[in-house]
């Protein structure tokens, strides 16, 4: 495989010496731009360009043509989706071309040109076109898991197909001035692939013709989730304010808004310093503060979707699953449903997540081995922090979290954020937005509130103090003294706090989709989950 440079500015294009004449990759560059195309007949393409002043293609100097002995129209065109997608994702240069949905083809040798495009990369490197050295790290990367250039399963294809239906056919429009407009609800267990799914809704609305000049937008209440989806979306040219907070919605009305995580909307509660402009975001719809961002959706929205999971409630600030439900399921407003059930983060598939659930509420599940997954129990923190180094050095995306089992200082002292677990001084996260993209928070340890949302290749879970098994009940139990939540500890009573501790700890347990690493303070709790969990050293 070659890769040539040719002026393109100049327009001298007969004059061009191209090493044979089997179908070619170009890459045409600018200043700050990229666009990738191929074609049998390149001299005759750059013509085409030259003269397509609509198109701008007088911003180009430079044509990269990448030629090879064995390549046909289809192994180019799958290097063409695969440069669109990676160096999208690279950002070095924005990629001016529009995508083409979806399809991942096979054809004879596939895996052999497979091997071919690696080496390709490396020549891009090395001319400078890309910065990142190994594509894989960008496959691997979280924006590159929250973009929408990966294919969708077959349960979200259907959940797309079926959104798009009642969106085309506006079943969810009142019937007559007596009714309301129904939102359309798409529940599913954690990791079925809502985030993914709303991403690549939004993402088809936009591109389609129907849709692509009405107002439409995704609102996320949970400010990291929100930077991350803002960042992946970015490289697809879409603006930042194509992602915003509940409250700005009572500036303006949209044609369709794209709720994600709506299970984390909020309502007047416990906001602490949201307070202010949540209680100016109802004054700006002539609203008390008894209306939640749930009510300023519904106002805001000809069509509203949203993405939900009463089970992911980890804040008292949330609104609860049963004052949700009576704002939609009304006699005059009613939803549309929709359900996810396959599970696409973790590998061990929807068992796993089950599992996890029945684990930590005593229901006495079977031991289960799952395999091409990585559920381990270890006896001390040292071994977590090892074993998660080295997973963050080989795949990426590995970080340790815990529940708010130790005390939380940001007093801007030396010690701040630091606290003590198995004898060892650690770090809490020094910021919640973008934590999971920083270098210098890699050997930090994250919380709910920056894992919310996010896809890990391997997680380590503390589980704290303040659970512990009771050998005499045998049962799990919550030692109020020991979790530091104060917003959740001072507000809730002590069977609400339990249940959403383990809500929490569920949430971070099926964080990781190749693989969860458990270090449990209490002796007694570890015991009991050895039950559940492979303790063996020698495991994965």
């Amino acid at each position: 495989m070659k890769m040539m440079a040719y002026d393109f500015k100049t327009g001298d294009f007969d004059n061009w010496k191209i090493d044979n004449n089997y179908h070619c990759l170009y890459i045409l560059e600018g200043n700050k731009y990229l666009y990738i195309g191929e074609s049998a007949n390149v001299k005759e393409r750059a013509k085409s360009h030259k003269g397509d002043i609509s198109e701008n293609y007088c911003q180009f100097h430079t044509m990269y043509i990448i030629t090879d002995s064995h390549a046909n129209a289809t192994i180019m065109k799958h290097y063409e989706h695969l440069l669109v997608v990676l160096i999208s994702m690279d950002r070095k240069y924005i990629v001016t071309n529009e995508r083409e949905g979806y399809k991942y083809n096979f054809y004879y040798n596939k895996n052999q040109y497979e091997l071919k495009f690696d080496k390709l990369w490396l020549i891009l490197e090395k001319m400078g076109i890309v910065k990142e050295k190994k594509f894989k790290d960008l496959l691997d990367s979280e924006e590159f898991k929250r973009a929408p250039f990966k294919k969708l399963n077959s349960e979200q294809t259907r959940a797309l197909k079926s959104i798009v239906h009642v969106i085309d056919s506006k079943e969810t429009y009142p019937v007559d001035s007596s009714y309301k407009a129904r939102p359309i609800r798409i529940t599913g267990n954690p990791g079925t692939g809502k985030t993914a799914l709303a991403i690549t809704l939004f993402d088809y609305l936009k591109s389609s013709e129907q849709y692509r000049d009405k107002k439409i937008v995704i609102v996320v209440a949970n400010p990291s989730l929100r930077e991350e989806i803002k960042y992946a979306l970015s490289c697809l040219k879409y603006c930042k304010k194509s992602v915003v907070a509940p409250v700005e919605l009572t500036r303006k009305k949209y044609d369709i808004v794209i709720c994600d995580e709506a299970h984390k909307l909020r309502r007047f509660k416990y906001l602490r310093s949201y307070a202010r402009a949540f209680k100016k975001g109802n004054e700006r719809l002539g609203l008390t503060s008894s209306y939640d961002e749930l009510d300023w959706l519904l106002m805001q929205s000809k069509t509203l979707i949203l993405f939900y999971d009463s089970r992911q409630i980890v804040s008292p600030s949330a609104i609860p699953k049963d004052i949700f439900n009576q704002k939609i399921e009304t006699i005059d407003r009613g939803i549309r449903p929709i359900e996810l059930k396959k599970q696409m983060r973790v590998q061990a598939g929807q068992g796993y997540v089950d599992y996890i659930y029945d684990i930590l509420y005593g229901e006495n599940p079977r031991r289960k081995i799952f395999l091409n997954y990585t559920f381990r129990i270890v006896e001390s923190y040292q071994e977590l922090d090892k074993i998660i180094t080295l997973k963050e050095e080989k795949y990426g995306l590995s970080r340790i979290a815990s529940g708010y089992s130790f005390e939380f200082s940001n007093d801007n002292t030396p010690e701040s954020h630091t606290f003590i677990v198995d004898s060892q001084k650690v770090k809490w996260n020094t910021c919640t937005v973008g934590w999971i993209r920083k270098e210098e928070c890699k050997k930090e340890i994250g919380s709910i509130y920056t894992l919310s949302g996010i896809d890990l290749n391997y997680i380590g879970v503390i589980i704290g103090p303040e659970l512990y098994y009771d050998k005499v009940s045998k049962k799990i139990k919550l030692d109020k003294d020991k979790f530091y939540d104060n917003t959740v500890k001072c507000q809730k009573s002590d069977e609400a706090i339990y249940e959403e501790v383990l809500n929490a700890y569920a949430i971070l347990l099926t964080r990781g989709i190749y693989g969860t690493y458990v270090y449990v303070c209490d002796e007694n709790l570890r015991e009991y989950l050895k039950q559940f969990i492979d303790s063996n050293v020698y495991s994965r």
